[in-house]
């Protein structure tokens, strides 16, 4: 199903599912603002994508955020999963 084919009560729920995301990504401290983006051309499904802009980081504001992802090196294995974990508890936590 696509974006525009959600029935309501699935749509009331995807706005309490976004502002959860949005407060875990949050949580991580040194975040200015959670960018959300959906993307999806030519199939019956949607993504949204959740960008994190760190606080200072004004070349990253708007829609060049998501941009920034292939041209700044790779984070080390451990601290992408250590931020992965923290998400996780923070979605847990509510």
């Amino acid at each position: 199903v696509d974006f525009d084919e959600l029935p309501d009560h699935l749509l009331d729920g995807l706005g309490r599912v976004l502002r959860r995301v949005d407060k875990a990504l949050m949580s991580l401290g040194d975040i200015a603002r959670v960018q959300m983006a959906r993307w999806g051309d030519g199939g019956e499904h949607f993504h949204m994508w959740f960008f994190p802009r760190p606080l200072g980081f004004a070349q990253g504001r708007g829609s060049f955020l998501s941009m920034w992802d292939d041209v700044l090196p790779p984070r080390p294995l451990a601290e992408w999963e250590n931020t992965l974990v923290e998400v996780a508890a923070a979605l847990r936590a509510g």
